[in-house]
């Protein structure tokens, strides 16, 4: 209990309490003394006497205000420093056992708790500030990566709305992506207010999983694209499937390798299953042929079996000459390029068909540069073009017909293949 009293309060009302009692009893005690002795001046000490007590009471009251007030003024100072950012600031308890002292002690704890707090936070905001610098880096990356690449992706909700749009995506949408976001994605593809047939992002949403599959769309030229679309489902916190992130990727030129392959194949195939028949073919033709030249020497004074003999052997030659060119045609084709000059190569095939031409009564006409330089051919193989070319003309011609044939060097930075089979068609020409 006596612990407990020791307080501001308890010594302020115990201190004025003894300095009444003690200021009161000696000035009485010598106010009595004084009115035994000197009745005559008791005006005079009693007007002493209540300036004493007025000035003593002033100095009391000062001194109990600086007692009281001054931790006060000190402690505000303090309180504006802190205020000021200085957390460094300290007041020093000369009286423990009082309320003041109990708040200097509790101001003190207050400023190291707050200093240690600042401090906290101010780690705390550092980090934030790095991670926020991170994570906008990240956001950064992720953006260009999201813009830079060439497919298209884009983010839809459980709505079918569509959250993001890359740049390539609005190219296959044929939308900007202001039009894009916040619409339907069937509205997008189709125009329409349905979902997509067979749409595999309610497959995701349905079950959760990656999903994909081919699409098949006609763009606004009226030509039909491949596209292959990826179904990656985002989750939320709870596992739950929140939107879906749809990568497409066309594979329209993929699809069309595929389909030419598989042409190829086929073409392979018939071009095997045409050599077997030609070379099945072949010697029934021979076996025919032989028939036909003896009855033709057998009964050479029989009109009619010559007739149907010359009608045999003329139709076994054509047939002969078209399995062999099946069997050509089937042949792997395979350039054996070497540098050689043109011009012998012309005059070879012109020689071959010359025959032809005369049994036609077809007159030639050359015009060839004899300076032409060496180019990569194949002789064979062009020498048989050449040929096929001729022998095309002179079937399309009638009889006493002309046929020019031209040779002369062609200038090309792009000069390619197939630009030098045209010039080849282009410089032999057949006019009646």
């Amino acid at each position: 209990m006596l612990a407990e009293r020791k307080g501001l309060k308890f010594k302020l009302i115990a201190g004025s309490i003894i300095t009444i009692v003690v200021t009161t009893s000696v000035t009485t005690a010598i106010l009595l003394y004084l009115f035994q002795h000197h009745a005559d001046y008791i005006t005079t000490f009693l007007i002493v006497a209540a300036f004493f007590y007025v000035l003593f009471g002033l100095i009391v009251v000062l001194f109990i205000s600086t007692i009281m007030v001054q931790p006060v003024i000190s402690l505000t100072r303090k309180v504006h420093e802190v205020r000021e950012g200085n957390f460094e600031v300290e007041i020093e308890n000369k009286s423990a056992s009082d309320e003041m002292g109990e708040l200097f002690v509790g101001f003190n704890t207050m400023v190291k708790d707050l200093k240690a707090s600042i401090s906290a936070l101010r780690e705390e905001k550092e980090k934030a500030e790095r991670y926020s610098k991170e994570l906008y880096d990240s956001k950064s990356k992720l953006e260009a990566i999201f813009d830079g690449i060439s497919d298209g992706i884009m983010v839809i909700d459980r709505d079918f709305r569509i959250i993001a749009a890359n740049p390539f995506f609005e190219k296959i949408m044929v939308h900007p992506e202001s039009e894009l976001k916040g619409h339907h994605c069937y509205e997008m593809c189709h125009d329409g207010g349905y979902l997509c047939r067979g749409c595999s992002a309610m497959a995701t949403f349905e079950t959760g999983k990656y999903l994909s599959n081919i699409r098949t769309i006609v763009d606004k030229a009226g030509n039909k694209r491949y596209m292959e679309v990826h179904n990656f489902p985002l989750r939320n916190e709870n596992g739950e499937v929140e939107q879906i992130i749809e990568y497409v990727k066309e594979v329209t030129g993929v699809i069309r390798a595929q389909e030419k392959l598989e042409q190829s194949k086929r073409l392979a195939e018939i071009g095997e299953l045409a050599a077997k028949v030609a070379h099945e073919v072949r010697n029934p033709l021979n076996a025919i042929e032989g028939a036909a030249h003896y009855l033709m020497n057998e009964f050479t004074t029989n009109e009619t079996v010559q007739t149907f003999s010359t009608v045999i052997r003329d139709q076994v030659a054509r047939l002969s000459k078209v399995t062999a060119d099946l069997l050509n045609y089937a042949k792997p084709m395979k350039a054996d390029l070497v540098p050689a000059g043109v011009i012998p190569v012309v005059q070879r095939s012109l020689n071959v068909v010359k025959p032809q031409l005369d049994a036609k009564g077809i007159n030639v006409h050359l015009s060839l540069t004899e300076d032409l330089p060496p180019v990569l051919i194949d002789p064979a193989q062009l020498e048989q073009a050449i040929i096929n070319v001729l022998a095309n003309a002179v079937d399309a011609m009638k009889d006493c017909g002309n046929l020019t044939m031209e040779t002369k060097s062609i200038t090309s930075p792009s000069f390619g293949i197939e630009e030098g089979v045209q010039a080849v068609r282009t410089v032999t020409a057949a006019r009646c």
